[in-house]
């Protein structure tokens, strides 16, 4: 009974010991997500900015995809 005590208590002490030594460095972590957050919302504003663009000048152009419906207002055009 002793020597089943012993040996549970040294293989609870060694699972804490490994266990305990296999922590990750988290500042490299928090550095790095920092600046792919910065990245991807740069990256997000420009698309949109782009898609704002493309839509102003479509308006503008009067381009809505129905080149034939823009060239003649007097044609009913079911878009």
């Amino acid at each position: 009974m002793k020597k089943a005590l012993i040996y549970i208590s040294l293989m609870f002490i060694g699972g804490i010991l490994i266990l305990n030594g296999c922590k990750k460095d988290k500042t490299a972590e928090t550095i790095d997500s920092d600046t792919q957050t910065a990245q991807d919302n740069s990256l997000a504003e420009g698309t949109f900015n782009d898609v704002n663009n493309i839509a102003s000048q479509a308006v503008d152009n009067g381009s809505y995809g129905h080149s034939q419906c823009a060239a003649d207002s007097r044609r009913k055009c079911h878009c």
